[in-house]
């Protein structure tokens, strides 16, 4: 782990490749205090990106979707419980300046500390948290890099839909050539804080990605979560999109799901609209999209769960397990 530093403006910055928590890890810190997070994509090409600079406060910068990240940060800030619960008024990152400042601060306290790893590293994940007191920490990952059309799809189209397979055309849509597999939770999760936004706890989508037996960030395989009224609410790393009256539809905000960054310039663009996603209205073998603000936009296809297996008993060390790669 790199020793801490500080910046102008007191914001402590740690760069980090893991921690090592217990395996009932509640998603806290040692010193329990609770936080809110967004993981950003770093990649020295969004530089040359209208599309990017455009979602970055018209900034040239190399954060994808900066000021959308920016902006879950505030929301999540002034609105989950938690925190206005607290009285505890938000205290990091009130102007976009401080937060790209920031950003690259940790990024290069990270080249300097890992000086092989910047050698050759495509693109960097950056995990940052805000704890209620303001403190702030910053955890970089090594990641693949990913071709623009991936992270800025002109649309979804072209082959998408209920069991349209064929048609995708490489370099016009993302990832056409890579396809995941995507299945329906075994059960219902309630809509808490935890689902709405980015915080320290994400046991419901622990839960659910155990369950599906998504045991690792890097498992080509996706779990759709639902409420209790049968309407799919979030995936459970990334947003989904669904082919519905001949629209793309991402799964209405008053279902209770997280309001992503990519989700959210996905809607700007026009590519999706805003809908109820009944449960019952999945088709095996249709195409769904996924999207989030590391990865970009992917695509699986939707395969229904065989009734006779069962429901699952949930492994509390391997939901804790899971949960240590989400925080």
């Amino acid at each position: 782990m790199a020793a801490p530093e500080t910046p102008a403006g007191g914001i402590s910055l740690t760069s980090t490749i893991e921690n090592e928590r217990s395996p009932h890890h509640s998603g806290l810190d040692d010193d329990h205090e609770p936080f809110i997070y967004t993981s950003v994509r770093y990649d020295a090409s969004l530089r040359a990106s209208p599309e990017n600079t455009a979602a970055s406060f018209n900034i040239s910068c190399p954060f994808y979707l900066l000021e959308h990240h920016w902006t879950r940060l505030r929301v999540a800030e002034w609105s989950a419980q938690f925190w206005t619960d607290s009285g505890i008024p938000p205290k990091a990152h009130s102007r976009p300046a401080d937060f790209l400042h920031s950003l690259l601060f940790a990024v290069r306290q990270w080249q300097r500390s890992h000086p092989k790893e910047a050698e050759w590293a495509e693109a960097l994940r950056v995990r940052r948290r805000v704890y209620q007191s303001g403190r702030v920490t910053t955890e970089i990952y090594q990641i693949p890099r990913q071709p623009l059309h991936v992270l800025f799809p002109q649309s979804l189209d072209a082959g998408g839909g209920k069991g349209a397979l064929n048609g995708v055309i490489p370099g016009n849509n993302p990832a056409a050539e890579t396809e995941w597999t995507a299945v329906l939770d075994v059960r219902s999760t309630e809509v808490t804080d935890a689902t709405m936004y980015k915080i320290w706890d994400r046991s419901p989508q622990s839960r659910a990605r155990a369950d599906a037996g998504i045991l690792t960030l890097g498992a080509t395989k996706e779990v759709l979560m639902y409420n209790a009224e049968a309407e799919v609410l979030d995936g459970s790393n990334s947003t989904p999109y669904f082919h519905r009256q001949g629209k793309w539809v991402t799964p209405v905000s008053s279902s209770g799901g997280l309001q992503g960054v990519t989700r959210r310039w996905a809607l700007e663009k026009g590519l999706c609209v805003e809908g109820v996603v009944a449960t019952d209205s999945l088709e095996d073998g249709e195409v769904v999209w996924f999207s989030n603000g590391v990865r970009g936009f992917f695509r699986a296809v939707y395969r229904r769960r065989d009734p006779s297996l069962g429901i699952p008993a949930s492994d509390p060390a391997q939901v804790g397990r899971i949960m240590r790669q989400l925080v």
